[in-house]
């Protein structure tokens, strides 16, 4: 069982950084969800379900780097 958490927690983490990346290079408008899963060598599937919408994986990507930005203030 902590295997699949482990897997499920490695895919999200991928994901996020992905789109941090792409989000951050190209703009949410020109980052679409097939490139954050190629660019995070996963399905589109799985991104899907991981984050229901591209708006809710950018909003997750957002938190992420404010609270970095918090952090390092």
């Amino acid at each position: 069982m902590a295997k699949q958490a482990e897997r499920r927690a490695a895919t999200s983490e991928a994901v996020l950084k992905a789109g941090r990346r792409l989000f951050g290079e190209r703009g949410f408008a020109a980052t679409t969800i097939d490139d954050i899963a190629e660019a995070a060598q996963v399905a589109k599937g799985a991104v899907y379900h991981h984050f229901a919408t591209k708006e809710a994986l950018f909003e997750a990507v957002f938190e992420v780097v404010s609270r970095d930005l918090v952090a390092e203030i």
